[in-house]
């Protein structure tokens, strides 16, 4: 298989983890590896620790360091694995640590979360419902895997060759990002919309509600990275991937909600 064949498949999640063994390829190339790390608490057969934050690691503003024993994340990664046994079994490969944290708020519903919390391979997760924490999940494991492919979320990328100056509006935050910003929320909604859309059959209320949004925000991200990008010729070749995802993804969506809509 050539490397263009290779980045297009990437933009697309296979069945056969290529995409996951090719972005720890590289990754491996950028001096990242992937280490176990010790845990009381693990998911995904026990390849990925779950900590509470370490101390020396920073706190955003309306965090506090969560309890990894919170049933939402085991609950969590039983909706993964049932519904999306691919994407469980590259999370157990693209993560090594998962941090769980909580909100000041008393709010309980949905999900938080960032990456890169302590280096390569961590993120943190809220555990507040297990359907928002499956979606943080997935949410943070697409910022890594497209990192390791080689685009930060904010400067000079292999794939999309604009500027970091270069701004864009973000439907996402409702300011102007860098479109390697973009790309990256694009890239991430694009599995948290799979995922709502699996969903669908078994937990169809919980689904809807996020549905409509994140199809809208989809469709205006793909439109906006269309018209802007400039891409290397690795990074058409996973665009053209990432493309054909989207068209199938923004299909079942829309199909999804006209038929939910009251008549």
């Amino acid at each position: 298989m050539s490397d263009l064949e290779a980045w297009r498949l990437c933009g697309r999640p296979p069945a056969d983890g290529l995409d996951t063994r090719f972005a720890l390829n590289v990754a491996r190339l950028r001096g990242w590896t992937r280490k176990r790390v010790a845990a009381d608490e693990r998911l995904f057969d026990g390849r990925v620790a779950l900590l509470p934050l370490p101390d020396h690691a920073p706190l955003p503003v309306g965090w506090r360091r969560g309890n990894p024993h919170e049933a939402n994340f085991r609950e969590a990664e039983e909706i993964l694995s049932s519904l999306w046994p691919e994407v469980a079994e590259q999370f157990g490969e693209l993560v090594s640590v998962a941090y769980a944290v909580d909100l000041e708020s008393p709010w309980r519903q949905g999900y938080s979360s960032d990456h890169w919390i302590t280096g390569p391979f961590t993120m943190a997760v809220t555990g507040l419902d297990a359907y928002g924490t499956a979606e943080g999940l997935v949410h943070e494991m697409a910022h890594l895997k497209l990192i390791y492919l080689g685009v930060p979320r904010e400067g000079a990328s292999e794939l999309l060759l604009n500027p970091p100056t270069e701004l864009h509006p973000s439907p996402v935050r409702g300011c102007d990002r860098p479109l390697t910003a973009i790309l990256h929320a694009l890239y991430s909604w694009m599995h948290m919309l799979e995922l709502q859309l699996r969903m669908l059959p078994t937990r169809r209320q919980q689904a809807l509600q996020r549905l409509a949004r994140n199809v809208a925000w989809v469709a205006e991200m793909d439109q906006l990275v269309a018209r802007k990008a400039r891409w290397s010729r690795s990074g058409e070749a996973f665009h053209a991937g990432a493309r054909t995802w989207i068209d199938e993804l923004l299909r079942a969506g829309r199909s999804s909600l006209q038929h939910a809509a009251p008549t």
